[in-house]
């Protein structure tokens, strides 16, 4: 069967997806959120991944009829990205609120990791999931990247003094925070008041190629961090 325009997906609830990987194999992996309308940020939603094949046909090998919802404890998870790693395990970052690490001031960074059909990998963080608060309300997580070593990098936005900072954590490939990246496992930076990271991506030698936003300026900056 030949992949269609496009493939629509329905989980029963409100969907957004938000971002696509392609593991070696072909299959097509899509990662968001279900539940109450996503754009709420005090709504209840939950974390959404659906693959594909080739054809564009859900794969019923993965969770249930090719679609996975997962609830990691939170009142509300939002998947921003996912990797496919080679063994077939996929990586997912996203925003989860503050009430899974004990604080109900805003969102935090998480990084959980599927195994290849689909369910939660309990053995990776705190059953499957690692969470990280940025150290103010409302850290937001878009993007995911994979370092030669298997670190974990999530890239995304914090609040900071007079508007939004870059948010930047690693984590080490179990799931544990990398307290040996800038400040217990944060990036520190000195970047313009209103700037947020967009996206980023290791280059061969295992730096990090970030892109920036800032509203004060109006156009992207990009940047370069050496692999701590």
């Amino acid at each position: 069967m030949a992949f269609e325009v496009y493939e629509r997906t329905d989980f029963g609830a409100v969907e957004e997806a938000r971002n696509v990987t392609v593991q070696a194999d072909g299959m097509i992996v899509a990662c968001g959120a279900s539940g109450d309308d996503i754009l709420d940020s005090h709504a209840a939603h939950d974390i959404a991944l659906a693959r594909y094949g080739p054809d564009g046909q859900l794969d019923p090998s993965f969770g249930v009829g090719g679609k996975v919802v997962v609830d990691l404890g939170a009142h509300s998870e939002v998947a921003e990205g996912v990797v496919a790693l080679p063994d077939g395990h996929l990586l997912v970052a996203g925003s989860i609120s503050g009430d899974h690490l004990g604080s109900a001031d805003g969102d935090d960074f998480f990084v959980a990791r599927f195994n290849v059909d689909g369910s939660l990998d309990r053995g990776f963080g705190k059953q499957g999931v690692a969470a990280l608060d940025l150290g103010r309300s409302d850290d937001r997580a878009v993007a995911i990247a994979v370092q030669p070593d298997g670190a974990i990098v999530v890239a995304g936005r914090r609040p900071g003094r007079g508007g939004l900072q870059p948010g930047l954590a690693r984590f080490t490939a179990d799931g544990v925070v990398d307290i040996g990246f800038g400040v217990d496992g944060v990036f520190q930076s000195s970047f313009h008041r209103d700037t947020y990271l967009a996206d980023v991506v290791v280059d061969s030698d295992g730096s990090l190629l970030l892109a920036l936003n800032t509203w004060e300026y109006a156009y992207p900056w990009w940047t370069e961090l050496s692999r701590a």
